[in-house]
């Protein structure tokens, strides 16, 4: 897809202007130094002001697919008068991607594996720091939380009571009546 050209009008400060864009993915292979790049920004937004904020991670992620995999520069539309993006800048954002389909076109654009390995990576970092685990998993989650509780429970048994729990009811008769497994346990005390 070379230099797609498009034209699209977004509202900043109440002025409505034409915004024209050349669009060229930068690769479809992306350079590690490209993915950390994106991840460190979009952590920069979700987890802005030691806060964590989930609502952004989408218009987070779309504004660093443009910022780090095209050529467009998306400034004029992001950053604030200080050249600081702002929650203002965000909103903004919004705004352009409902007439621009700049996003809509990177994501058929980029290769899936390569975008959701990006993706993946991006939600383990906020994992990590947040110690909130994605619910996507939960299944797995669950098993390994069922698995280390075995463990740790196994790990706490004194074998040798079981073996003698065990060859005490092992010396009751066949006929087990609720009598019978009282007194085993009183000979277990």
């Amino acid at each position: 897809m070379k230099d797609m050209i498009k034209e699209c009008f977004y509202t900043k400060v109440e002025n409505e202007k034409e915004f024209e864009y050349a669009f060229n993915l930068v690769s479809n292979n992306f350079s590690l130094k490209r993915k950390i790049d994106f991840s460190n920004f979009v952590l920069s937004i979700v987890l802005a002001d030691d806060m964590y904020n989930p609502l952004l991670k989408d218009v987070a992620i779309n504004i660093g697919l443009i910022k780090y995999f095209t050529d467009v520069d998306i400034n004029d539309v992001i950053l604030d008068e200080e050249s600081k993006l702002t929650l203002d800048g965000i909103f903004d954002f919004e705004k352009f991607q409902e007439t621009c389909n700049l996003v809509e076109i990177i994501k058929i654009t980029i290769d899936d594996t390569e975008y959701a390995s990006l993706i993946d990576s991006l939600n383990k970092q906020i994992e990590f720091k947040t110690g909130i685990r994605n619910t996507d998993n939960d299944i797995s989650y669950s098993v390994c939380n069922l698995l280390k509780t075995l463990e740790e429970k196994i790990d706490s048994l004194n074998f040798e009571d079981v073996f003698d729990i065990g060859n005490k009811l092992a010396s009751i008769s066949d006929d087990l009546t609720v009598d019978k497994l009282v007194e085993a346990y009183g000979k277990t005390l």
